[in-house]
Formats: structure tokens, sequence, C-alpha cells
């Protein structure tokens, strides 16, 4: 069930505020999914309630004693407090915890080992939890599912059912090497592919190019089942050069020919520091949809510019978002239009085939320190063609992303005030009723790796902006960092910190050598409600309240970075 916790918020759709006052005009409540793994992340806000979570490194994975190799894993036997009961399936929390750090810390990357997904993907509601398994299947050696995959669940349209991504799970292949030793390998078809989940069945959204599994991801969904996302067009020469070597029996080498290509995908990442989507063209993609999961018509879009027919680079766009008239909006690569020979990543709109760039201007387009690709980029269109992201600035010397708002039809950007002019912002979802959401820095000091952010809400109807923190009640144990998404009844869905204690993968807390609970920030999912006709009250102790608010521990947001939510922040 729900673990409900409420405390008052209040929006600026609702009522004018003093300093110092929050009004009982919101719910805040804590999503059951946040007790299923170390730490939970929204994803989506569907439009009848229910809430998408991201949990990251679940509770109690099943363990394949099978692959654990342990007579002759010396090293991985003497750590174990019970090696026999382990090897005939009978593995205590303590074993568990450390054949976990094994599998994750040692042979991450060892095709010989299992392999465990990080994130899983959760549908919740009042009624509970409801997993979204993506890809994933039974193996019969486990008695469940493999969770050997990575899910990642991006949107929920009016009926429930749900867009999102996911890889393939790890399958076995036995193998008699040269010596006749007889092996036992894992590998996977593919790292990252869209799909979407209608009437329960999972519908996979296949790349164009599916070379090394290719790459696709669905990041939008909506009521009359349009699908946004991006889609591997084109290999490049360097992987379908390492392909080239797993296909020659001679270069391959003593395994088999999947084994290579799982080994060419870590090999890739590692040594070029570059997620696998860099090795191929990249195009945004528009899917119709039927109500059973048919796909009824594709729309693939190009770049906002024509390369030189000798231009060898690697180029994309991606679709972050869809409306219901079918004009997505994302990014794309874009020629520089103030410095001719630099191609970069900027906000761009997709419609009736063709790519407009915008949000390239002068101003913040020809930052020298900025070292990310992506200077620009979209994250939510709403139904009145409203379009939220952020671009890169350079405030004081400092590069900091701003959110912004674009009207498509009169092509109207704008920059609304924030927290203050060196914070860097970003808007992350927008409605019908031009709510935005997103979060922002809130440090003035400049200094330091990261800098606090907190979850706002800003009302496009009066240009109003506020810190959803300076709204919540005194006595709230949350810091509200980032606001993911908001549907058309104003719940929105976010992420806070909350003191805790620290647990290990067996979900139990983790104890001091005094025997004690460690106490540590945890990350968590939320549910802000609207509550009609809410109340004021005065906050006694604003010292309390400050320190409340200064205990969200920013990073504890990277894992959102590094995750690639549907509302990116760069690529």
């Amino acid at each position: 069930m729900i673990k409900t916790r409420f405390y008052p918020l209040s929006t600026l759709a609702l009522a004018c505020f003093s300093l110092g006052a929050s009004a009982a005009s919101y719910e805040i409540i804590e999503l059951d999914a946040a007790s299923k793994g170390v730490a939970s992340f929204a994803a989506a806000a569907g439009a009848q309630g229910q809430a998408g979570v991201l949990v990251q490194t679940p509770f109690n994975p099943p363990i394949d004693v099978s692959l654990l190799n342990l007579d002759d894993n010396e090293a991985l036997r003497t750590q174990l407090n019970d090696p026999d009961a382990v090897e005939a399936g009978q593995i205590s929390e303590e074993d568990l915890v450390v054949i976990y750090r094994f599998l994750i810390g040692s042979v991450p990357n060892n095709p010989l080992y299992q392999k465990l997904g990080s994130i899983q993907s959760y549908l919740t509601d009042a009624n509970g939890s409801e997993e979204v398994t993506g890809f994933d299947v039974t193996d019969a050696d486990i008695g469940g599912l493999s969770r050997s995959v990575d899910t990642f669940v991006t949107d929920i349209n009016g009926t429930g059912d749900v867009a999102g991504y996911g890889s393939a799970p790890f399958t076995k292949y036995p193998w008699v090497n040269e010596n006749d030793e007889a092996l036992t390998y894992v590998a996977r078809d593919f790292e990252t592919r869209a799909f979407v989940q209608i009437n329960g069945q999972t519908v996979p959204l296949v790349p164009e190019d599916t070379s090394l599994g290719g790459y696709s991801r669905a990041n939008a969904l909506t009521d009359n089942y349009l699908v946004a996302g991006e889609i591997s067009t084109e290999a490049n020469e360097i992987l379908l050069d390492a392909l080239d070597n797993c296909n020659d029996e001679d270069t391959r080498g003593d395994v088999p020919i999947e084994v290579c290509f799982n080994n060419i995908a870590n090999g890739l990442e590692s040594n070029y520091s570059r997620t696998l989507d860099r090795f191929y063209q990249i195009r945004a993609s528009v899917w119709q949809l039927d109500a059973s999961g048919s796909i009824v018509d594709q729309t693939q879009y190009g770049i906002s510019y024509q390369p030189e027919e000798d231009d060898t680079g690697v180029y994309a766009s991606r679709a972050a978002d869809v409306n219901e008239q079918g004009i997505a909006v994302g990014q794309s690569s874009h020629l520089n239009p103030f410095r001719d020979s630099v191609v970069r990543n900027y906000a761009a709109v997709f419609a009736d085939g063709e790519v407009k760039a915008f949000a390239d201007q002068e101003d913040y387009s020809i930052s020298t320190l900025n070292r990310s690709n992506t200077l620009s980029a979209a994250t939510a269109i709403n139904n009145n063609n409203v379009a939220v992201g952020y671009a890169v600035k350079t405030i004081n010397g400092f590069d900091r992303t701003k959110f912004f708002t674009y009207d498509i039809d009169s092509e109207e950007l704008v920059f609304p005030d924030d927290f203050f002019p060196g914070s860097a912002s970003i808007a992350r979802d927008i409605n019908d009723q031009g709510m935005v959401v997103g979060e922002g820095e809130v440090d003035t000091v400049i200094g330091g790796s990261t800098r606090r952010r907190h979850a706002f809400l800003y009302d496009l109807n009066d240009q109003s902006f506020t810190d959803l923190n300076d709204v919540v009640a005194c006595d709230s144990p949350y810091t509200l960092v980032q606001a993911h998404s908001i549907n058309e009844r104003g719940e929105i869905v976010a992420v806070a910190t909350v003191s805790g204690v620290r647990k290990d993968i067996t979900g139990e807390p983790v104890l001091d050598d005094a025997g004690n609970q460690i106490a540590e920030e945890t990350v968590v999912t939320v549910k802000l409600a609207p509550i009609p006709g809410g109340s004021v009250e005065e906050c006694d102790n604003a010292e309390d309240k400050q320190e409340r608010q200064g205990a969200g521990i920013s990073w504890l947001l990277l894992p959102l970075m590094l995750l690639g939510f549907r509302r990116f922040l760069s690529r």
C-alpha cells in the first residue's frame, strides 16, 4: 500500500503568499515505490493520478547460484558465511550483501557471471504499485523474472498506457572452449530499445539500424497514441569495424559471437567515454499507434541543417515530447548561425516532416566555456503549442542553463525570472493550463562542483514564479529538489530528499560499529495533490524552516543526469 504522509503546499494558481507563510492546498504523498530500492526518482504524472517512478538499486535481487562458479572462485567462497547453503540456494541476508557487492563491484563486465539491472519502473496510484517490467522474461533457474534488465518509464497517457525504454534480458550461452572446458556465458541482444505498454502488453519500437542491437527511446505518449522518441538510423565506421572483427572467427576469439558483441559495447563505452548511442546517426521519430498497439504510421525527422556530402560526422535529432496535434519538440544538431563551422545541439520543433531549430540566439549560443554539445533543448510541449526547456547562457563568466517558454505559433521565446540571475534552472514539463514545473539552483555562493537545487512552479498566465519549498508546511521533513511532471489536475510528481537511514541491498538498515543505524539523506518520489480551499498557516520558527530546506544534498541528484530520463538535461 502507499505510504502516505500529508503536508500542506500551495500553488501560485490558488493564492498569493506572504513571506514565511504556507497554504494547505497540496498534500505531499510519499509513494509506495520509494520502499522498493535505495532511491526513487519521478518519471511521469498520469492524467488519472498515477505516478511513474524509477527505483534505483532495487532491494533483494534474485541470485542465479548456477553462475556463481563457487568451485572455481575461492575468493568469493571465503567471503561467504555459509557457502554450502548458498550453493543449495539458501542465501542469508548477510551472504546476499556479499554476493551483490561481488557481482556489481568485481565482475560487472565479466560474461561468465550473472548480470543484475539497476533500474526498475513502477506505476503507483491509490491502490498501490504495479511494476512495468519492459523486456524482462522469466528465468527458469531463478524461478521468476531475470531482473537483468533496466526499465525506464517515461510517460503515462490518459488511459494508463505507458511509454518507455529498456534493455534486453541477459541470455545464457553454453560453450565448450578449445580446452574442452564447459562454460556458460551471458549476453544480451540490445542495450536501449523503445517500447509502449498498452493494455498490459509490451510493444517494442525497433530502430531502423539494429547493428549491435541498435538504439531507440520512447519519450512521450499522447491520449491519441502518438509516441515521440528517437532511433538509430546508421552505425558509424568505428562500430562497423568492431562488428566485422566479431563476425570473423579468426579475430573473434574463443567465445560465442553474442558475447563478442557485448564486449564491443562495453569497450566502446569505456574506451571512448561515450554512451553507445554516440556511435549511430540518431533521428527523431514520431510513431502513430492504434489502441491495440499496432504501428499505423511513423515519421522520421532529420536534422535542422544539411551537412556537406563528404561530412562523416555523427549527428542527432531527438524528440522529447509530442502533443495531440502531432507537433514534437526536442533538440537537433544545428549549424551555429554565428560560427559557421561549429555544429551544436539546439532546441527544435518537429512538425509536418520539417525540423526547425530555435533558441540559438547569439547571446548564449557562443559560449566558449561550455563543454557540452547541447546549448539548448526543449523538454516538453502542451496542447496549446507552448514548449518549455532550457538554454545555456554565460552569466558572470559561468555557464548556466536558464529555463524558457516558447510559443510555437508566435515564435516568442521568453526566459522568465527564476531564483536569481546566476541560478541554473531547467523547465521539465508544462500542462495545458500553462503551469510549468522544474528545478533550479538556490545557492548564490559560487564554488564547489554542485549547488543545491529546489523545485519550482511557474504560472505562464501571470508570470509568477515560486520555490515550492517556500509554500510547504513548516514542519515538513521534505526538501523538494525537482518538480518533474504535472498533469491537468495540477498534480505534480516530484523528487524530494528526506532524512532516513542507510540500507543495504536487502532493505535492512546498515549499522555502525556500535550497532547504531546510520542516518543519511535519502531520495524519494512524492506526489503533490491539490486540496481545494486550503488555508494559510504562519511559520513560527523561520530558522527551523531554513535548516530543513538546507538539508537537500545536490549530489543525490546525480543519478537523474546519469540515467537520462525523459526530460533530459543534455546529450
